[in-house]
C-alpha cells in the first residue's frame, strides 16, 4: 500500500507539469488526509436477487478486500479503477483517481453507504 501511494504521489508530481489535464486536481490534494485507497469495484444490482434494483443506487463503488463502500459522480470509475479517498480538515471526503492517459488525478464527490450483501 506505502509504494502505491508514493507511485502515485510521484506519478501526480510529474503530471502537475504541462501537460497535465485541464481539470486536474493534484492541487486540490494539499493538506488532505488519505482514508481509504486500492482497487475500486463497481457493483452492480444482481439480477434475481434479493435487492430491488430499481432503487439501486448508480456509481456503486467498493474498495476491494475491504467493506467500504460508497456512491460517486458517473465517471469516477468505469468497472474497476484505482484511487483513494482523502478529506480535508472540513472532512469531506472525496474520491480520486489518476487517468493514466494524458491526464491528472480527477476529484469526485463521496457518499458512504452500507455494503450490500451479495452473497
Amino acid at each position: 500500500m506505502k509504494i502505491f501511494l508514493f507511485a502515485l504521489a510521484a506519478w501526480a508530481f510529474y503530471s502537475s507539469g504541462s501537460d497535465a489535464g485541464i481539470l486536474d486536481a493534484t492541487e486540490d490534494l494539499e493538506g488532505m488526509v488519505v482514508l481509504y485507497a486500492g482497487d475500486v469495484e463497481e457493483l452492480n444490482c444482481p439480477p434475481y436477487g434479493k435487492y430491488d434494483c430499481l432503487s439501486w443506487p448508480s456509481m456503486l463503488l467498493k474498495f476491494s478486500y475491504k467493506e467500504i463502500c460508497f456512491t460517486s459522480d458517473i465517471g469516477a470509475c468505469s468497472m474497476t479503477c484505482s484511487g483513494f479517498v482523502a478529506a480535508a480538515t472540513n472532512q469531506i471526503p472525496y474520491f480520486f483517481t489518476a487517468e493514466m492517459i494524458g491526464g491528472g488525478i480527477q476529484k469526485y464527490s463521496v457518499n458512504y453507504m452500507k455494503c450490500p450483501d451479495l452473497d
